[in-house]
């Protein structure tokens, strides 16, 4: 049998052999390979005898055949549902339904409907978000797995006490049934357990093969489904089942005792100094009534600075992992995984609880390029998105970020709030990471990014390293005072004893203070960061080096949005060593004044320099329990 598994195909397409490679196996080699889906296969197959897949159909469902192979049937194709929420007494549901065989413009004559036990049909509104933006949908550049994307409203549930239904696709006026319903990364129930569930109020959702189940359930009889479901936990021999038995009880014995309006704030685990803290010193100066704690390591330096406003939570401690099930929100200034899931790949047991939490981002720095992929609604499901300006406001609404009004504001950063102007005679370079240069297996650990041994030879190192040792930059900072501080990302500062030291120049560590290196700077040297918006919202000269554009934007979490540097930015942009060297050269020869052209742009950029971000922002959280 040939190797045909995903990657040596997906090789042979790239290097433009796939013909070839199809050329010399058999249908059986196809058919038989584990480690294809379906999908897959039937592609394989289409290119091969160069033919369309067909649907043939059989009573109330259609056999999917492609070059005269069986490959399943139109009923075993996944469907998926994806969130689900309680507004009242109704239900709301969406998610999608995979159609293997069906060309695109055929999707548009499909109906998709919920079947409750009783016969009632409860019809499903298509959304319109991309077919191919399911996972695995998109194989060799083709659309391999269509899917059509649906919500619903089920009402009056109140006057029912057990409701249960499966998902129905009509198609070509047959009704099938769908024999596999998987539940989605941020649905609020897995079924990795047989007793798992999801409780709204009275209300207990249950899952039972292919159909979800409600039903109205008094104290007792939940209490016994989660006696049931701790039961489960202990048979299993994975590790941190006992922990999860020992949280669950404590969290069902706490919540209705406990305080309402807890928020958990924070900013990375290891660091704060960002929105975070910002928002979090509002809170305790405006003597605002809501439980607020931050979260942060024990270990860090910033620790003692951010206790004296009030609570502080050790992240990683058993009373921190208790709060985190027991609080109402968590606000962070960081969307990583580790903010919304302490427990890590044991999230499993807390799956329920973890789900109904929703995420306040109020992010790290102003959005300029698209992080969609990263931030959408599928990935997250975001509670509020903070934004700053107009157009960061109106790219996340209209990109494919899937998020409406109700959850993206117009605030301001609470970070804001908090720029000193305390110009002196420091020159920051402040670049942004790599990502494609980080090992990416601990940050969920302990939130700190590490680098191989390629990284000392990478495009990006060598430029920094020669930039904080050319000669030109360090005699013309001597000639005019200024000092230069090399202030690298938080995911570089395991990167730094890798660089030369120049005496003439100094490099932060983990325990500087961003806020006051940025008010004490004269100018500011970065590349593709966000740190530069800081810098124009104090309007100081900003110079970009882009070096490796193309390889950042092929390489990074983003991809290129609606701010152009040229058009838009606060500064010059360099693409070489050279370059970069003589402007910052001339601006140190003019004393580092911002010119005339990018202060108008620093002036129209922002929506708000009221210094009041923090104020909107708990103004706006409040107005999501409305």
């Amino acid at each position: 049998m040939k190797r045909l598994d995903a990657d040596a195909v997906v090789a042979a397409y790239r290097e433009g052999n796939l013909e070839e490679l199809l050329d010399s196996v058999n249908d059986e080699d196809i058919l038989t390979q584990k480690g294809l889906y379906p999908s897959q296969k039937c592609l394989l197959l289409a290119k091969k005898h160069r033919s369309a897949p067909t649907l043939v159909q059989e009573g109330n469902d259609f056999r999917i055949c492609c070059a005269g192979h069986s490959l399943l049937h139109l009923s075993e194709c996944a469907a998926k549902l994806e969130f689900m929420r309680m507004e009242g007494d109704t239900l709301r549901l969406e998610g999608y339904i995979g159609f293997m065989g069906i060309q695109e413009q055929e999707a548009s004559g499909i109906r998709i409907f919920l079947c409750a036990d009783t016969g009632e049909q409860v019809p499903c509104e298509m959304c319109g978000v991309p077919m191919d933006r399911v996972e695995g949908a998109v194989w060799l550049d083709e659309l391999i797995f269509p899917s059509k994307t649906f919500r619903c409203s089920v009402g009056n549930l109140y006057q029912r006490k057990r409701w249960s239904f499966r998902l129905v696709a009509e198609y070509r006026g047959v009704a099938v049934e769908r024999k596999l319903l998987l539940l989605g990364w941020r649905f609020p129930m897995t079924d990795r357990f047989r007793h798992a569930y999801a409780s709204f109020g009275k209300w207990v959702v249950q899952k039972r093969g292919n159909r979800l189940l409600l039903k109205q359930c008094s104290f007792p009889a939940a209490a016994w489904k989660e006696l049931r479901l701790l039961f489960e936990f202990a048979c299993q021999n994975g590790q941190g089942r006992w922990e999860g038995i020992f949280l669950r009880i404590l969290y069902h014995m706490a919540k209705p005792f406990f305080q309402k309006d807890t928020w958990l704030i924070s900013d990375r685990i290891n660091k704060a100094d960002d929105s975070g803290e910002a928002f979090f010193r509002y809170l305790k100066e405006a003597g605002k009534r809501e439980h607020a704690y931050f979260v942060l390591r024990r270990d860090s330096t910033d620790y003692p600075r951010v206790a004296e406003y009030g609570n502080i939570l050790d992240y990683g401690s058993m009373h921190y992992k208790l709060m985190h099930l027991l609080a109402d929100r968590i606000i962070s200034s960081a969307a990583d995984e580790y903010v919304v899931n302490p427990f890590g790949e044991l999230q499993e047991y807390y799956w329920d609880v973890l789900r109904r939490k929703r995420l306040i981002f109020l992010q790290h720095g102003i959005i300029k390029d698209d992080l969609s992929e990263w931030l959408n609604r599928y990935k997250l499901n975001l509670g509020m998105f903070v934004t700053s300006t107009r157009p960061e406001y109106n790219s996340i609404l209209r990109g494919n970020y899937w998020y409406g009004k109700d959850v993206v504001k117009l605030t301001g950063l609470p970070r804001y709030d908090c720029l000193m102007n305390q110009r002196q005679t420091t020159i920051l370079i402040m670049p942004t990471w790599r990502k494609y240069l980080a090992d990416d297996a601990t940050y969920s650990v302990d939130g700190v990014k590490r680098y191989g041994k390629n990284f000392a030879e990478s495009k990006y190192f060598r430029f920094y390293d020669a930039l904080l040792n050319h000669r030109r930059i360090l005699g013309a900072a001597e000639a005019f005072g200024y000092r230069i501080l090399f202030f690298p990302h938080p995911n570089l500062m395991a990167a730094v004893p890798l660089f030369r030291r120049n005496k003439k120049v100094e490099f932060a560590s983990i325990h500087t203070r961003y806020q006051e290196a940025l008010a004490e700077c004269a100018m500011v040297v970065t590349d593709y960061s966000s740190v530069a918006f800081d810098a124009a919202y104090l309007y100081r000269p900003i110079l970009y080096c882009q070096f490796d554009r193309e390889e950042f934007f092929e390489g990074h979490v983003y991809r290129e949005g609606y701010f152009d540097y040229e058009r838009d930015g606060f500064g010059e942009v360099e693409h070489d060593l050279d370059g970069i060297a003589a402007r910052m050269v001339e601006y140190m020869e003019r004393s580092c004044r911002v010119k005339e052209k990018y202060r108008k742009r620093m002036d129209g950029f922002f929506a708000f320099r009221d210094r009041k971000n923090s104020e909107r922002v708990y103004e706006a959280i409040k107005s999501l329990n409305q």
